[in-house]
């Protein structure tokens, strides 16, 4: 079996794991979704070996570093766990309004960022309508031209039909 084929059956392997589709792929590469679909349903026979690194260094990435980071953090919270449970009452409760704070104050920061957001979007949005209303217009008025130049061309073979 070939370099390619192995990385080949990795990338299928990882995909089917994770249920990672063709379009995160392709947001995630820059490769396209239709070619991320063909390497899935087999169609492309013999991908390109950089497409398949590619697609496996995004999987891995995001996946796999996840899911270790994940792991790491659930071995620390059962630790913390443990240890906050040998704290006397006050300390826990201590420990509890430090961290209601500290919740308090992320979110706080990710309210302001969704507001600031929602901003630009609207700004954005104004943007776009201002752009909508001005092509309308000279939609319009080139319409109007043309109602013109029309009214103007039956005059004109009016005339030459009197002729």
């Amino acid at each position: 079996m070939s370099d390619r084929e192995k990385l080949l059956q990795e990338v299928l392997y990882l995909i089917d794991k994770y249920s990672i589709t063709a379009y995160d792929i392709a947001q995630g590469t820059g490769i396209s979704a239709e070619g991320v679909q063909k390497i899935i349903n087999g169609k492309s026979k013999k991908p390109l070996e950089r497409t398949l690194k590619t697609i496996t260094s995004y999987i891995t990435t995001k996946y796999l570093i996840l899911e270790n980071n994940n792991k790491k953090a659930e071995k620390a919270i059962t630790q913390d766990a443990t240890d906050f449970n040998k704290l006397p009452i006050g300390e826990q409760l201590e420990k509890i309004y430090y961290k209601e704070s500290e919740f308090e104050q992320k979110l706080a920061v990710i309210q302001n960022s969704i507001t600031n957001n929602s901003t630009v979007l609207l700004a954005k949005q104004d943007y776009q309508d201002r752009d909508f209303k001005m092509l309308m217009n000279k939609i319009k008025a080139q319409e109007e031209e043309l109602r013109e130049i029309k009214m103007m061309l039956k005059e004109h073979l009016k005339h030459q039909s009197e002729k």
